[in-house]
C-alpha cells in the first residue's frame, strides 16, 4: 500500500507537468507564445510532431488566452467532437490541423467552435464524403478553408454545407479536381481568393461558370494549361492576383484576348513557362499591373522583343531564366533583346530583380539600359558572376535604398566614390558570398557608410593584414548593423575578424627592423643584412628621395602624361611589344610608358621608376613566372604599393600571362592576386576580346 501511494504521488505531477499543466501553462512538448507580428492579440500554441520522437495522439490542454492552435504532424487517425474536449474553453479562431494522419472524421467535430474563423485540414486521408458532412456544421463566421494533399476527386455538393457563410479564401492544391467546374463554389457569395494549383486541370476540363464574380485572387499554377484562360467569358472582371506558373503555356499572346477583363489585375506570375519570346507591348494593356514574376523561364526562351515591359504602371519586375538569360553587347548584336528600349518606357520601376542572369556591366551601352529607371529604390543581381563592384552603374538610380549582390565573385575595391557618388538614400547592401578580401576605407564613402542601417559580407574570406585594421576598428563603433558579424574569419586560421588586432610592431615591423639594424655593428649589417636586405633598402632610398623631391600632386587627368605604367621583365617585353603595345596604345589611343622606350637615359633607374610612375595615371603589372624571379620588377610593385597606400589614388592592374608556380609565388604577390580582379591572356579569339575589353574598361 505505501509503494502505490509513493508511485501515485510521483507520477501526478510529472503527467501534468508534461501534458496538461492544471495551471493552465503550456505543455512541455509544446511552444506556446504572442505572434512577433501581431503580439498584442494573437497568442498561438503549437505542437509540431516532427520535432519530438514520439508523436501525440491526443491534444492537451493550452493556456487560456490562446486563439491559434497549431497541431501538426502527430496522430489523430479518428476526430470527433470530443478530439477537442481541452479546446472547448478557448475562444479559438485560428485551427491546424496539418498532417495529423487523419482518416475519419465526425460530421460535429468542429461544432463547439463558435469563433473558428480559418481552418487546415491539408495533409490527411480525409474522405470527400466526410469533409462534406463536417462543413455542414462549420459555422457561417468561417473565412478561410485550407484543404491541400488531400488528392481529392471532384463530387458534386461538396461546399453545399458552406452556403451563404462569410468564406473568402479555400486552398484546394495537389489534388484530382478536374474536370473543374466553378458552379461548386456558386454558393460562396463572399469568396475572392481560390487555389487549385497543382490539379492536372486541361483547357478543356476548365469551366469557371458560377463562380462568383468578386473573385480576385487566382492560383492555376501547375496545371496543364496550354492557352491563358479567357476570363471575359466567365465574366470575372474583378481579378487582381493571376498565378500561371509552371503551366504549359507555350505563349503568352492569349493575354491580349482576355486584357479588357483584366483591367483590375495588379499581380501577375509566369514563372517556370516553356515559351520562346516575350512580344511587344504583350503588358501594355494591363492598366492596374504593379508586379510581374517570370523566374525560372525555361531555356526554351530566346528573345526578348522591342517594348516588351512597356508598362506605366509596373513597379516591381522579376525575371530570370534557368541558365541565366545573357544581356551582353553581343546578344543585343543578335537582337535577343534590345538594350535600348528595355526599360524605356518602364519608368516607373521601384523593385527589380534580375538575378541568376549574365550582364555584362562592363559594357557601356548595358549599362545605360537602365538609365530609365530614376525612381528605382530596391536592386536585386544575385549570382550574375560579377567579379568586380561596377563604376558608374548605382549613381543611375538616385532613389535606391536597397542593393544585393549575393553570391557574385566580387573583389576587394579602393574606388567606392566611383561606384557611390551620388547614392545618397542607400540603406541596406547585401554582399554575403563574394570574395571581398579587403575593405579599404575608400570602398564606400564614409557618409554612406555611416547612412546605412544595415550591411552583410556574411562569407567572404578576409585577409587579416595591417590594411584590415580600418575596417576592424570600424566594426567595433559603427552603429550599423552588420549582419553576422561576430562570425567574420580570416582567410588562415579560425581567427575571427573581430578579434584581429595586430600590435604596433607587427604593423611596422620593416621600420623597427631598420632601426634595430642600425644599432648592430655597421660591418655586419653591410655584409650579412644589408645583402639580404638590399631591395629593401632601395625601397627605403626611393621613399627619401621622393620626399627630397617634394613631387607635386597631380589632380585633373589631363595633367598625367601617361595613361598607365607598364611593369614588366625583360622576357616579356616581345609580347608588350607586339601585343600590348598595338593594342592599347596604336588602336585604342592610350599612352603608355614602356621603360626600355621611356627612361631617360643616363638617369638612375631607380629615378627614373618614380618619376615616370608619378606621372602616369595607373600601373599595369604583366606578372609571370619570369616577373615574380625578377628582383627589379618586385621593386617598382613596392614602389607602386606604397603610392596606392600613401595617396590611395593610383590604381593597380594585373595582366596575368601565364599562371605563376607555386615555387615562384611570394607574400606580395599572393595577396596582390587574391584582392585584386585581374584579366588573364589566352590564345583563344572571344577571350582575347574580353581580355582587351577588361584593361580599355580600366583605363577609362
Amino acid at each position: 500500500m505505501m509503494f502505490r501511494r509513493l508511485l501515485l504521488y510521483l507520477c501526478i505531477p510529472l503527467i501534468s507537468a508534461v501534458f496538461i499543466s492544471n495551471k493552465g501553462n503550456c505543455p512541455k512538448i509544446c511552444k506556446c507564445g504572442y505572434d512577433k507580428q501581431n503580439p498584442k492579440h494573437n497568442f498561438i500554441s503549437t505542437c509540431n510532431g516532427k520535432l519530438h520522437t514520439i508523436k501525440m495522439n491526443f491534444i492537451p490542454k493550452f493556456p487560456p488566452k490562446t486563439v491559434e492552435v497549431i497541431f501538426i504532424n502527430n496522430h489523430l487517425p479518428n476526430v470527433s467532437r470530443k478530439t477537442f474536449n481541452n479546446l472547448t474553453h478557448l475562444k479559438l479562431k485560428n485551427l491546424d490541423l496539418q498532417g495529423n494522419s487523419i482518416s475519419v472524421i465526425q460530421n460535429d467535430s468542429f461544432a463547439s467552435f463558435i469563433f473558428l474563423e480559418k481552418l487546415d485540414l491539408s495533409r490527411n486521408n480525409i474522405t470527400e464524403k466526410d469533409a462534406m458532412d463536417c462543413f455542414k456544421n462549420l459555422r457561417k463566421g468561417i473565412h478561410q478553408l485550407r484543404l491541400n494533399h488531400l488528392l481529392w476527386h471532384p463530387v458534386e455538393g461538396l461546399f453545399d454545407g458552406l452556403n451563404n457563410s462569410n468564406v473568402t479564401r479555400i486552398e484546394l492544391s495537389h489534388s484530382y479536381l478536374t474536370p473543374f467546374e466553378g458552379r461548386w463554389f456558386s454558393g460562396l457569395p463572399q469568396l475572392k481568393s481560390l487555389d487549385i494549383s497543382w490539379n492536372s486541370i486541361k483547357d478543356s476540363d476548365f469551366n469557371l461558370t458560377g463562380l462568383p464574380n468578386i473573385i480576385q485572387d487566382i492560383n492555376l499554377a501547375g496545371n496543364w494549361f496550354n492557352i491563358i484562360p479567357d476570363f471575359c467569358q466567365f465574366g470575372l472582371n474583378n481579378i487582381a492576383n493571376l498565378r500561371m506558373c509552371d503551366t504549359k503555356l507555350y505563349t503568352i499572346n492569349h493575354l491580349r484576348n482576355c486584357s479588357s477583363c483584366l483591367q483590375n489585375l495588379k499581380k501577375l506570375y509566369l514563372s517556370g513557362l516553356s515559351i520562346r519570346i516575350i512580344p511587344t507591348n504583350i503588358f501594355s494593356n494591363l492598366k492596374s499591373l504593379t508586379e510581374l514574376t517570370m523566374k525560372q523561364m525555361s531555356t526554351q526562351f530566346k528573345k526578348i522583343h522591342k517594348y516588351a515591359f512597356n508598362s506605366s504602371s509596373l513597379q516591381s519586375l522579376t525575371f530570370w531564366r534557368a541558365d541565366g538569360f545573357l544581356f551582353t553587347s553581343k546578344s543585343a548584336k543578335q537582337e535577343m533583346f534590345h538594350p535600348d528600349s528595355l526599360f524605356g518606357y518602364s519608368k516607373n520601376i521601384k523593385e527589380l530583380d534580375l538575378s541568376n542572369n549574365k550582364i555584362d556591366l562592363i559594357s557601356n551601352k548595358i549599362r545605360l539600359m537602365f538609365k530609365p529607371l530614376k525612381k528605382l529604390r530596391k536592386l536585386w543581381m544575385e549570382s550574375i558572376s560579377l567579379s568586380y563592384m561596377p563604376k558608374y552603374f548605382l549613381p543611375l538610380f538616385p532613389l535606391l535604398t536597397f542593393i544585393s549582390f549575393e553570391n557574385n565573385k566580387i573583389h576587394p575595391w579602393n574606388y567606392g566614390h566611383s561606384v557611390f557618388n551620388g547614392v545618397r538614400n542607400l540603406k541596406i547592401v547585401n554582399l554575403r558570398s563574394n570574395k571581398i578580401g579587403m575593405i579599404y576605407d575608400t570602398s564606400f564613402p564614409l557618409a554612406l557608410l555611416n547612412n546605412l542601417t544595415s550591411i552583410n559580407l556574411l562569407f567572404n574570406r578576409f585577409s587579416c593584414t595591417c590594411d584590415l585594421q580600418w575596417f576592424r576598428n570600424w566594426m567595433k563603433h559603427t552603429r550599423v548593423n552588420i549582419s553576422g558579424n561576430n562570425t567574420y574569419k580570416c582567410d588562415t586560421g579560425k581567427l575571427k575578424v573581430v578579434d584581429y588586432n595586430p600590435d604596433f610592431i607587427e604593423c611596422h615591423i620593416l621600420s623597427i627592423s631598420l632601426s634595430i639594424g642600425f644599432g648592430v655593428a655597421f660591418i655586419l649589417i653591410v655584409t650579412i643584412t644589408g645583402y639580404i636586405c638590399r631591395w629593401r633598402f632601395r625601397f627605403q632610398l626611393y621613399k627619401l628621395r621622393s620626399l627630397r623631391k617634394q613631387y607635386k600632386e597631380l589632380v585633373n587627368k589631363e595633367d598625367f602624361v601617361y595613361s598607365a605604367y607598364v611593369v614588366y621583365c625583360y622576357e616579356d617585353f616581345t609580347w608588350v611589344k607586339r601585343s600590348l603595345i598595338q593594342e592599347i596604345e596604336e588602336k585604342q589611343g592610350y599612352k603608355l610608358c614602356i621603360p626600355h622606350r621611356d627612361f631617360e637615359l643616363g638617369k638612375v633607374f631607380a629615378d627614373n621608376i618614380v618619376e615616370h610612375m608619378h606621372l602616369s595615371e595607373t600601373v599595369i603589372l604583366v606578372l609571370s613566372n619570369n616577373f615574380a624571379k625578377n628582383e627589379w620588377c618586385l621593386f617598382q610593385l613596392a614602389v607602386a604599393k606604397n603610392k596606392l597606400n600613401k595617396l590611395g589614388k593610383l590604381s593597380i592592374f594585373l595582366v596575368l600571362l601565364e599562371e605563376i608556380e607555386f615555387k615562384n609565388m611570394n607574400s606580395a604577390l599572393y595577396h596582390l592576386l587574391k584582392m585584386s580582379s585581374y584579366a588573364a591572356w589566352d590564345s583563344d579569339d572571344n577571350a582575347q576580346k574580353l581580355f582587351w575589353d577588361q584593361i580599355r574598361d580600366h583605363l577609362s
